[in-house]
């Protein structure tokens, strides 16, 4: 497996997040419109390292709406990003 985003990279990835336009797809972490593979891996970061993250990033990435983003987000995430 590849190996996850760095702190670094998942700061310079989702840098503008905060500020940007309310997310139109729940899950896309990159704000780029659909779920990729980055938003999988973005996600993955913020479940094992939600301190890293600001409140619009854990919000984008709780696909569930259960207030916290876990393997099952990340899960759901992969899942719209495979088709």
């Amino acid at each position: 497996m590849k190996r996850l985003l760095s702190a670094a990279g998942l700061a310079l990835l989702t840098a503008g997040l905060a500020s940007a336009a309310p997310i139109a797809v729940k899950g896309d972490l990159d704000g780029n419109g659909r779920l990729t593979k980055v938003d999988v891996q973005i996600a993955m970061r913020i479940a094992l390292r939600p301190e890293l993250a600001t409140e619009a990033q854990r919000r984008a990435a709780d696909v569930d709406g259960d207030g916290k983003v876990t393997v099952k987000d990340v899960r759901l995430i992969l899942q719209g990003a495979s088709g």
